[in-house]
């Protein structure tokens, strides 16, 4: 355990390829080389999010709508009462 502690980082020559390279990776990863089973966890992450956000912001729209009547009857009570002129 020591030695892989103390051993120093491996030198790379600039003709050499390097495996370890960031771009490697990201290019590995762009390329289609991750296994199979991430995949279909993503694609259904994104489809239950978009499911939510539609939800979500037809839930907004109702319940503007409702505070919107609300205060339309308050607003029509009010000038029947003779309060607003």
């Amino acid at each position: 355990m020591e030695r892989l502690l103390s051993s120093p980082p491996p030198i790379f020559l600039e003709n050499e390829p390097n495996t370890t390279d960031t771009f490697t990776i990201q290019y590995a990863v762009i390329s289609g080389m991750t296994p199979l089973a991430i995949e279909p966890v993503g694609i259904a992450a994104v489809v239950i999010g978009i499911i939510l956000l539609v939800v979500a912001v037809r839930f907004a729209v109702a319940l503007t709508w409702r505070i919107g009547v609300l205060a339309l009857l308050v607003v029509a009570a009010l000038y029947a009462a003779g309060v607003l002129v």
